[in-house]
């Protein structure tokens, strides 16, 4: 069995006191039967690392560029990131998807990199209310499962963590029940076991969408959910430590 996950989302947010303090409360204050991951802006990725290098947090990167290194002003791709010490990086987040036009391909070449590169990425798969209400759900995300699926061997896929976020519930405080979360996650599991077969890994699966503390003991208690990829609760210091608390003792 998987020790819970705990991912914390900070997106376009955050500051240096931020960080100092949720590293100082983390080094007195984190559960030890949590796993935890901050995913910062790029700008704090480097300091964050220092931060939290007496806690046992792992802090990464929200977004990268597939790319080699070259003329693309404004890009960071994962050779960057390691060269900072980064390990972990988000991929393919819904609002990567959404605003910016973000598409399977890209995310699928964003995950290589990130594996070429020995960083471990936080892959994210979901669909919109509209998909969901014509019963498109289940279709949506078999696609975007099935894009990586297609380029990645099982040994690839044993490096990857997919969170399933209902795009419907982030930032709305709308919550899938943790029936419907679990649904979703057996449909993916069984989706990997059925193209992987026996060489299929024991991917840790997360969800995410609009998670707070008094909602994470009922979806970690389904057989499918491994951890939660946190949003805006990752940025008030004691709801997420009350997140992981919660989380350490949920399984």
């Amino acid at each position: 069995m998987h020790r819970p996950l705990v991912a914390g989302n900070w997106k376009m947010n955050g500051s240096k006191s931020l960080l100092v303090e949720m590293a100082t409360a983390f080094r007195s204050r984190q559960p030890a039967a949590c796993d935890t991951w901050l995913l910062l802006p790029s700008v704090f990725v480097e300091s964050g690392i220092k931060q939290f290098s007496a806690a046992t947090v792992q802090v990464g990167a929200q977004n990268l560029n597939w790319r080699l290194p070259g003329a693309f002003t404004g890009e960071i791709d994962a050779s960057l990131l390691k060269e900072v010490g980064c390990r972990i990086c988000l991929v393919g987040h819904s609002e990567r998807r959404q605003i910016f036009g973000e598409t399977d391909d890209e995310v699928v070449k964003k995950t290589k990199a990130c594996i070429d590169h020995d960083i471990q990425p936080l892959v994210c798969v979901g669909e919109t209310l509209l998909e969901r209400q014509a019963g498109e759900a289940q279709q949506i995300v078999a696609g975007q499962i099935g894009a990586l699926m297609e380029a990645l061997t099982a040994a690839q896929m044993a490096s990857v963590i997919i969170a399933y976020e209902p795009i419907w519930a982030i930032g709305t405080h709308e919550v899938a029940s943790a029936d419907d979360a679990q649904a979703m996650h057996a449909e993916i599991r069984r989706t990997l076991k059925d193209f992987y077969g026996p060489q299929c890994p024991d991917t840790r699966l997360l969800y995410g969408g609009s998670v707070r503390a008094n909602g994470v003991k009922e979806l970690l208690e389904q057989p499918d959910i491994n951890g939660v990829l946190v949003g805006g609760a990752s940025l008030n210091t004691n709801e997420f430590l009350e997140i992981c608390n919660t989380a350490a003792v949920a399984v």
